[in-house]
């Protein structure tokens, strides 16, 4: 694995990472410093060998496909996006559609807090929508959970009884909030084997508020309302993110940094709709308008260059 990085202030922040195979795990410290951020865009898992050494930039995950790692970062850039189009049209989005990169305890929250309705799905939907899929009965979040005096029972039948709460703390300091449940006795328990493998009783965490939010998730996403929302999200981005790769063959940043990836994929963006645009027009029959555009663009270019020659010749006079 190859890692590149900067030093700031109080640590290191890594740009890129490259790695032929396998899941990345992003260091603690490099040569005794700590790393302290993750830039976006950073990792470069691949497994086709004509896409070797291709940057990430899309922002969404899933769990089905294990080719690329997903940073801690990118749990919250939900409310990040979210908070932007309140900055821009002065209110919150009633409706948000997003990928399970986004169906995080955080994202969630804030969602519901603010009154919206979270069509986002969380790492296993998709697997929970095959036909065939069966839950995993040995799984913590199978086992059935008795909400009035708060314990679980495990597969054999067993109590399991809350012995406490852990407390993790997320990149981008949000705290979930897991409970703890132990078993009395598995010694001698049929289904030990097909249980866990460690040794004494088994004790498994539950993230209660996390399970709800999914649960209302679902229920919003399968409604004939969600599978409308999740019907367009595949054609709208999805499709721009394949013309880009493919028929553009767009399939990596020309530059380092978020500064700089921001500006490269920008420029792509306006380049692509003016594009998507013209074919419009075309389609209509208004090739005049075309031509008007393309000869103001052209003129606007030109003034530009000019305008910078004079600049230069004034500094080097």
């Amino acid at each position: 694995m190859k890692i590149q990085y900067q030093k700031i202030e109080n640590g290191l922040e890594i740009l890129r990472i490259w790695q032929d195979s396998g899941i990345i795990k992003v260091p603690e410290q490099i040569e005794g410093i700590p790393v302290i951020r993750i830039a976006p865009y950073t990792f470069s898992l691949h497994k086709d060998e004509e896409e070797k050494n291709a940057s990430v930039y899309q922002t969404e995950t899933d769990e089905e496909d294990d080719r690329f790692a997903q940073p801690e970062e990118l749990c919250c850039g939900g409310i990040v996006r979210v908070q932007s189009f309140s900055n821009r049209y002065d209110r919150m989005a009633h409706t948000v559609v997003a990928d399970s990169g986004y169906g995080s305890e955080e994202n969630y929250r804030f969602m519901s807090e603010n009154g919206m309705e979270a069509y986002v799905k969380y790492n296993y939907f998709h697997m929970e929508q095959r036909p065939r899929f069966k839950p995993d009965p040995f799984k913590a979040e199978n086992f059935y959970y008795n909400e009035e005096h708060d314990f679980c029972i495990c597969p054999m039948g067993q109590r399991m009884r809350r012995i406490g709460t852990r407390n993790v703390k997320t990149a981008s300091g949000y705290v979930n909030e897991n409970a703890r449940y132990r078993a009395v006795r598995c010694e001698g328990c049929p289904l030990r084997c097909r249980c866990f493998k460690a040794k004494g009783n088994r004790t498994i965490e539950l993230n209660h508020r996390l399970r709800q939010y999914k649960r209302r998730a679902k229920e919003l996403l399968c409604s004939e309302k969600g599978l409308k929302h999740r019907g367009q999200r595949c054609i709208e981005p999805e499709a721009v993110f394949g013309q880009i790769k493919n028929n553009m063959n767009y399939k990596r940043f020309r530059h380092f940094g978020k500064d700089k990836v921001f500006m490269d994929f920008a420029f792509l963006a306006i380049a692509f709709n003016i594009k998507k645009m013209c074919a419009k027009l075309t389609k209509k029959g208004m090739n005049w308008l075309i031509r008007l555009f393309y000869e103001l663009t052209t003129a606007v270019f030109r003034c530009w260059e000019h305008i910078n020659q004079r600049n230069l010749q004034k500094i080097a006079a």
